[in-house]
């Protein structure tokens, strides 16, 4: 049977900085855990000491022991790796896909049983011949889930498992982690899956315990049907904060003055094709001042391709009759002008600051005003004390120096939030801006989101797939199929 990590009286510590007190956990065999806390709050450790990132006391893991990870930041980590080796300027036809689905599930070769069965409990067929870095969220992370079963570990972390997933991932992965929780559960399997969460929310139902961290320190350790969760900060005080910001913001957005009465975006006929798919199929579209969009629809629809064109991120905007402000793109506009008038939190952009993880916090909130990844302007004292008055709002007062390396994802998630928002924006681009956030958190963002939509401060195109965080504001709907298949629609 699997020996699993025991932890008594442990002190955990990666780069320096630690968990609060020593930890003392000793899981068992036939347990099915899921390990809770809020952002920064002190799980990532224990993720980090299975993985061999991070060092406990008493506590020597062999390569061979150590977790496999399935997570938000081993996918980041996943797409970092295939750009860096991305060969497309030397190779004909100028695009290089890089490793697919199957290349990286070790089956180039012949195809093993194993490998065919995970393939099909976890819906890879379809893209299995495709790049990893054209895969949608939920296409990625069920290609980590495949390989991390594949990898001979005995010992799988597994975190935030349905987060940014469509319905149709979250049936087959909450299948699927029941025969694999009920496997180990009943002795029939070597493999122990460790689930890692912000909220406590869809949980696996084969969980049956539960090790709560808050402030670094472990706040509940037992029976799943004894957990109660901690409650959040008051009401009051949280709605506060938030008007507070959005006071801000409103004064930002009058110093700014725009009044441009053109549509913010529109689209004409905009066709997307690649990896011989139609992603979009002469879509007609136009978002106007203080039309708040939901745009929802299945992993891989194009909804990200979709923002893409608007940010500039995809080249075939130029193949295509698309207007920002009034004016169509490729006739000269200048990148920044565009960029002046656009906030964004998407998956892309984390990347893009997840390698250049030195910059500091204040640096990176800061950024939002220069539409920069990374800070290369003076810092005037208005924008510190703007910067200060942000980062307080998000929980990272006095932490103005720390790097945006040393954050957990949540935590990363967060402050891109407060980069997009501090310059109030006339349109606001939200990619699933929630991954990673914990209950608080992600209550406080969007209360803020909310705020400054009713105030006219911002126009929200808003993508997500979790139905509780649709915002009463959001109006008009796009919704999205495969195959470049759209309806607009209001609420």
């Amino acid at each position: 049977m699997n020996s699993l990590p025991q932890f008594e009286n442990s002190r955990i510590e990666k780069e320096g900085r630690s968990l609060a007190e020593p930890l003392t956990w000793h899981p068992q065999p036939g347990e099915v855990w899921l390990i809770l806390s809020p952002n920064g709050g002190g799980k990532a450790f224990l993720a980090d000491v299975l993985a061999g990132t991070a060092t406990a006391d008493g506590l020597y893991l062999p390569p061979e022991k150590r977790a496999a990870v399935v997570s938000l930041e081993a996918a980041s980590a996943l797409i970092e790796e295939e750009r860096k080796n991305d060969d497309s300027d030397y190779v004909e036809g100028g695009v290089d896909i890089g490793r697919t689905v199957y290349r990286y599930l070790g089956c180039d070769g012949t195809v093993s049983p194993q490998a065919r069965r995970m393939i099909e409990l976890l819906d890879l067929e379809r893209i299995a011949g495709r790049g990893l870095k054209y895969l949608s969220t939920g296409e990625i992370r069920r290609t980590l889930l495949a390989k991390a079963f594949l990898s001979g570990k005995e010992l799988l972390v597994l975190s935030d498992p349905f987060a940014g997933l469509d319905s149709h991932s979250r049936e087959t992965l909450s299948a699927f982690f029941e025969l694999a929780g009920t496997a180990w559960k009943e002795g029939r399997s070597r493999v122990c899956p460790l689930f890692f969460a912000e909220r406590f929310c869809e949980v696996p139902e084969c969980v049956n315990r539960i090790l709560a961290f808050s402030d670094g320190k472990v706040v509940f350790c037992g029976d799943r049907n004894d957990y109660q969760a901690v409650s959040p900060l008051s009401a009051e005080s949280e709605n506060r904060a938030v008007a507070e910001m959005a006071d801000r913001l409103e004064q930002k957005a009058g110093e700014a003055g725009f009044c441009d009465t053109a549509p913010l975006v529109e689209m004409k006929n905009v066709s997307v094709h690649w990896d011989g798919e139609t992603v979009l199929d002469r879509l007609n579209w136009t978002v106007r001042r203080g039309e708040h969009w939901l745009i929802r629809g299945p992993n891989g629809c194009g909804k990200t391709t979709l923002t893409e064109l608007i940010t500039g991120d995809n080249p075939q905007l130029y193949a295509n009759e698309i207007y920002l402000f009034g004016r169509r793109r490729g006739t000269g506009e200048s990148v920044w002008d565009i960029k002046q008038k656009l906030g964004m939190v998407s998956y892309r952009l984390h990347l893009e600051y997840r390698m250049v993880g030195s910059c500091d916090l204040e640096a990176v909130v800061l950024s939002g005003f220069y539409d920069s990844v990374g800070l290369y302007n003076s810092r005037t004292d208005s924008e510190r004390r703007a910067a200060a008055a942000w980062l307080a709002f998000g929980g990272f007062g006095g932490r103005e120096g720390d790097s945006f390396s040393s954050l957990t994802y949540g935590e990363q998630r967060l402050l891109l939030i407060l980069r997009a928002v501090v310059k109030a924006p006339p349109l606001l681009i939200l990619d699933e801006p929630c991954h990673g956030l914990d209950e608080t958190n992600r209550a406080k963002v969007l209360a803020l989101l909310q705020k400054i939509a009713e105030r006219k401060i911002t126009t929200l195109l808003h993508v997500t797939h979790e139905p509780d965080e649709v915002l009463p504001c959001e109006h008009h709907i796009l919704e999205m199929e495969r195959g470049g298949i759209y309806r607009l629609l209001t609420r």
